[in-house]
């Protein structure tokens, strides 16, 4: 069976017939995205609705009805796939803690499933791709000079402002690095202002400008690395660099189509040289390398150690919300690794899934023929954000704000798909072009049977209307 075959159309048709146009309702997906500058929640019961999740809440049902009946475009096996992962998550919390993990599960479907519907339904094109990196580039317009001045006087503007709305979220850490003191914006922690920041960086340099002509490149990306600066974050710093690294490389080697294979090839050697080289090992050089704070670098040493112990002991249904086993002189239950933490709490099929879901969701938008440079540059934009979160969040773990925010990514990357797969009866008819000559009057040179070079096409039309008249 082949990946195609899978792509299971909506309602029985071959194609799409009731998908958003492109650009429709991108209100939703800028309510969604300024949403999460909200710092502050409501308690209704046990719930806590931030102002991300109320929106998410809100959309839930729509966005299944809308996918259900095709207005997300095809069903693809990566949606059945997220769904089975909410699945399997759930039945791995109902045994390891029972039904005091109803609520908890609800509100994983709204956050796993909503924000890839949402960026399924929505971003639909290049354009709708453009008009979120621009979305982006005011949100840190707005950030950064509030964590600026944050990290000089350790005032949260945003959440003082935001105050009489509900409860503001908590101070996450008040550590200073190089004389200043960590930012964390609106977000819950100073390490995921400091990802949400570096992330858009690709997304904003490959995004176009006004006109769609050329690339944004420097006029919106320095927003980024001016944002992540603030937080004082390791992980900010690593996925700043890599961004850069990866726009660098593709500059000098645009020319080579393997050249991202020539990366991952240089990168498995250095690997390879660092396992066999010395006695510490690639993971314990990397890690240590990269941190801030060595004996931050060596206590995620440990994580990563007594972390995959729990996994080995708890392969299937994992730990859910439970504690973990660790040594005593371990006194926090924090995990800084996203994927270490997925596979202890919902074991190796949650995290073979996950893993799966995020992996295909890049390679499905790879395998997309396109010709426009503009679908080009917002497809390696896009996937490499996702890359350099892949690789960031190897060092810390996500929550909140930032764990939509990726699946809202993950859910753009079948923008070009469904783009592609849209046919003239699904929007709009297309136009047809005024400007061109009749098919039997197109320009032809007058000394060849062939069509006449682009640019060289005086005499020809010369020829053409004298033919004609």
């Amino acid at each position: 069976m082949t990946v195609s075959e899978l792509n299971l159309p909506a309602g029985g048709g071959l194609r799409d017939r009731t998908a958003a146009a492109p650009g429709r309702g991108y209100w939703v997906v800028a309510l969604f995205l300024f949403a999460m500058l909200l710092p502050v929640y409501i308690n209704l019961g046990t719930y806590r609705l931030s102002g991300y999740r109320i929106v998410l809440l809100v959309a839930f049902i729509p966005l299944v009805v809308g996918w259900l009946t095709g207005k997300c475009g095809r069903i693809h096996f990566i949606d059945i796939a997220l769904i089975l992962y909410c699945i399997w998550a759930a039945i791995a919390l109902f045994v390891n803690q029972g039904s005091s993990q109803i609520e908890f599960v609800g509100i994983f479907f709204v956050e796993n499933i909503s924000p890839y519907l949402l960026a399924r339904r929505y971003i639909r094109s290049s354009d709708d791709l453009t008009r979120v990196a621009k979305t982006l580039f005011w949100i840190l317009m707005i950030l950064w000079p509030a964590a600026a001045y944050e990290s000089l006087t350790g005032t949260r503007i945003y959440s003082e402002l935001a105050a009489p709305l509900g409860t503001v979220i908590p101070q996450g850490s008040t550590e200073i690095r190089f004389g200043l003191i960590r930012a964390q914006s609106v977000f819950a922690h100073a390490i995921l202002f400091g990802i949400f920041a570096a992330s858009a960086l690709p997304l904003l340099y490959y995004s176009r400008r006004k006109g769609g002509t050329k690339r944004a490149g420097l006029r919106r990306a320095w927003v980024s690395p001016a944002a992540a600066f603030f937080s004082l974050s390791s992980a900010g710093y690593l996925g700043v660099a890599l961004s850069i690294g990866f726009i660098v490389w593709n500059w000098i080697l645009g020319r080579l189509s393997w050249r991202w294979w020539l990366l991952l090839g240089l990168f498995g050697a250095a690997i390879l040289v660092l396992e066999i080289a010395t006695n510490r090992g690639a993971l314990s050089i990397i890690a240590t390398s990269l941190a801030l704070n060595t004996g931050t670098a060596y206590y995620r040493m440990a994580i990563i150690e007594f972390g995959l112990q729990n996994v080995w002991a708890n392969p299937i249904l994992g730990l859910g919300m439970g504690d973990w086993v660790r040594p005593s002189w371990m006194l926090t239950a924090s995990v800084d690794n996203f994927w270490l933490l997925t596979a202890m709490r919902y074991g190796i099929p949650g995290f073979i899934l996950f893993l799966g879901i995020y992996a295909c969701a890049i390679t499905q938008c790879l395998r997309v023929k396109v010709s426009r440079q503009e679908d080009k540059d917002m497809r390696l934009g896009l996937l490499l954000s996702l890359v350099s979160m892949a690789v960031v969040i190897f060092t810390v773990h996500i929550w909140d704000t930032v764990y939509v925010y990726v699946l809202f990514l993950l859910g753009a990357t079948f923008f070009l798909r469904d783009s592609n797969e849209r046919t003239p009866g699904d929007t709009a008819k297309e136009e047809p072009d005024e400007t061109a000559l009749p098919a039997d009057t197109q320009p032809v040179s007058r000394y060849s049977r062939f069509p006449a070079k682009p640019g060289n096409t005086n005499a020809a039309v010369n020829r053409t209307t004298a033919r004609t008249s």
